[in-house]
């Protein structure tokens, strides 16, 4: 389920430029260059996180919605296996759609060290995927200022925007008041 209350999205049907600008609560000045920013910089960022802030509250709310139908669409498609099956049926169409029963195959490895050391003697390395993990990459380039032979660093630098987490319930519930 959301972090967001169902009264949280009162709101969705209001367009965003609809929303006014006006901050709701006073940006912390813990950044020691925060009074360097100038005043319409700050007032756009303001701008900018409180429309990201409200698409995010949107796509929660869609996300829950979502998650809600695709739930109701693998029981039904599970039901109908099951009519599909009783009957001795394969496939089966209708005016929507049609129905088929196919079997699918996973696979689970059991120990990764025999597997991995029967693929390498075998030839069959096709078997084996081609990533690099980054976390024990990172270990070793930190740790080791050592980079592994054919391998080699790609950073991309990218903005994380996190919204306040105390921006809730209650704010969100005052903005649905105000629009």
């Amino acid at each position: 389920m959301s972090k967001y209350n169902k009264d949280d999205f009162i709101m969705s049907n209001i367009p965003l430029s609809d929303i006014s600008t006006e901050p709701l609560v006073e940006p912390e000045k813990e950044d020691p260059d925060f009074e360097e920013v100038p005043d319409g910089v700050q007032d756009a960022i303001g701008h900018k996180s409180r429309t990201m802030f409200m698409n995010r509250v949107m796509i929660a709310k869609l996300e829950d919605e979502i998650k809600v139908i695709a739930k109701r669409n693998s029981r039904i498609e599970n039901e109908i296996g099951d009519l599909l099956e009783s009957q001795e049926i394969e496939q089966f169409k209708t005016e929507f759609g049609s129905h088929k029963r196919t079997e699918h195959m996973y696979v689970k490895v059991d120990d990764w060290d025999k597997f991995f050391d029967w693929a390498v003697k075998s030839g069959s390395t096709e078997f084996i995927p081609k990533s690099v993990n980054v976390r024990p990459f990172r270990t070793m380039l930190k740790k080791q200022n050592k980079v592994p032979v054919g391998l080699s660093p790609n950073p991309m630098t990218k903005t994380e925007s996190k919204i306040d987490p105390t921006f809730k319930s209650e704010q969100l519930a005052i903005l649905n008041k105000e629009n």
